[in-house]
């Protein structure tokens, strides 16, 4: 998860942007990481290394983790058609809100309410619980769990790859995945 988005953002995005919008973005970030890089390295290494790099690395990491939990989930569908994901409305139905123990999720800003964020993005973040809150009452089809390790292992087991034309998660052998053990009950939308 790591991997992922050090290499789908920063590499991609940010360092070697091929979409002219980004290059402003991925100059401003090298400046910024190489600034504060080599004031770390007039340091030590053990310094940059401890405050440049570990953080880095530890953001990657959370940062893929979230998005995955964000995106992916048995039941929800992936479309390589942006019009059959538009129509299948998947700012709703392809979002996952995922339900962290209390401290967990004020620490992350309540960012796994994410059906609110990805139906108006200017939410500010101390407000989306109570936006996830009226799109769970409104909205016919979410994907709502609540988190524990098992949950997230279940999730990494069935969801390897998607199969656009069977429309299900199969494994690096092409057969459809399911779950060996139940899915866990959808907690109460009254949160």
């Amino acid at each position: 998860m790591a991997l992922y988005y050090a290499l789908e953002i920063w590499w991609r995005r940010l360092f070697f942007p091929r979409v002219q919008r980004y290059r402003r973005d991925g100059s401003l970030c090298a400046a910024y990481g190489t600034v504060l890089s080599a004031y770390a390295i007039t340091l030590g290494w053990r310094p940059w290394l401890v405050g440049v790099v570990w953080p880095f690395v530890c953001w990657n990491w959370l940062m893929g983790w979230a998005i995955f939990e964000h995106h992916t989930h048995p039941d929800v569908p992936w479309f390589n058609d942006e019009a059959a994901w538009r129509a299948a409305g998947a700012q709703v139905a392809c979002t996952v809100h995922v339900i962290l123990p209390v401290p967990f999720d004020g620490l992350l800003h309540f960012i796994m309410q994410h059906t609110a964020h990805h139906l108006d993005v200017t939410i500010p973040l101390y407000r989306l619980r109570d936006a996830q809150r009226l799109v769970e009452r409104s909205a016919a089809r979410l994907v709502v769990y609540r988190w524990t390790p098992a949950t997230f292992f279940r999730h990494l087991k069935i969801c390897k790859l998607y199969d656009f034309e069977r429309r299900c998660w199969v494994g690096f052998d092409g057969r459809a995945l399911t779950s060996s053990a139940p899915a866990p009950p959808v907690p109460s939308r009254a949160h």
